[in-house]
């Protein structure tokens, strides 16, 4: 159980959806595709933080305009973020670059003209 947050776009392919099926996996951000377990409560804290209460209980994509204003607050949050003790849990720092890919690549498909959208399943 957990939390799983989908990026889907305007022109994405079988080949791309088909990329996010990644087993679970807290590594592919890069890809739109974005996993917090249920366990993983900060994680849980900052992804409904930064995406909106529509985003939670709707189930189907909706629309999420990815901006220069939101990544700063994305970087602010991983900095708040892994100013805990990495050395305990050391996925943090995977976890962090995984949700920063993951909003670049939104803002990169927002520039593209691309329509982002954001599917989250929890």
């Amino acid at each position: 159980m957990g939390t799983n947050v989908y990026l889907e776009w305007d022109g994405m392919t079988e080949q791309d959806r088909h990329k996010q099926y990644t087993g679970f996996s807290i590594l592919y951000g890069h890809l739109g595709y974005l996993r917090a377990s249920i366990w993983m409560i900060e994680e849980n804290e900052i992804l409904h933080k930064i995406f909106p209460d529509r985003h939670w209980y709707d189930a189907t994509s909706i629309r999420y305009r990815f901006t220069d204003k939101g990544l700063e607050n994305v970087m602010r949050l991983v900095d708040e973020y892994l100013e805990t003790e990495t050395l305990v849990e050391p996925e943090k720092p995977l976890w962090a670059k995984s949700l920063v890919s993951f909003y670049q690549l939104g803002l990169k498909l927002d520039r593209d003209g691309k329509n982002p959208r954001v599917l989250i399943s929890w």
